[in-house]
């Protein structure tokens, strides 16, 4: 497995990057067009390949000094639990090393995972969502 840091002029095959995010069930994100423009738009991304195959991703997002947000942690479902996640979030906080503060979000579910790895539970963020459903998965209070 190659894990590359996606350039602005990288040539990607997005179908590929589409069907992992609907293997894992979030859905085909909108269009092809719209994930290009997300990742073309992030600070940085990183791509586990093998050969020309895209096994996962991840995005981050940043001012490149004080903050930076990962998204879109995404491995294929028949790829996870072999250790493509974990490589690309260590490469990923490696390429950040710079900036001080790194957040993400993450279902409760894989809050064991993301502690694993150094990020700890904070109690100081908010969110605003425009989805209802996106909106049930993360709100602490349910109403």
């Amino acid at each position: 497995m190659n894990i590359k840091v996606l350039e602005p002029h990288s040539s990607v095959d997005w179908a590929y990057v589409q069907d992992i995010f609907i293997s894992v069930g979030w859905g085909d994100r909108g269009g092809i067009q719209y994930i290009e423009k997300a990742f073309r738009n992030s600070y940085r991304a990183w791509i586990a390949m093998e050969r020309d195959t895209v096994l996962g991703f991840v995005r981050a997002l940043s001012d490149g000094v004080y903050y930076a947000t990962l998204a879109d942690l995404v491995v294929h479902r028949n790829q996870q639990k072999q250790g493509t996640g974990s490589l690309l979030l260590q490469t990923a906080l490696s390429d950040l090393k710079h900036i001080p503060t790194v957040q993400l979000m993450a279902v409760q579910e894989k809050h064991n995972y993301y502690e694993r790895h150094g990020f700890k539970r904070v109690e100081t963020s908010m969110a605003r969502y425009l989805n209802p459903q996106k909106e049930q998965l993360f709100l602490l209070s349910r109403l």
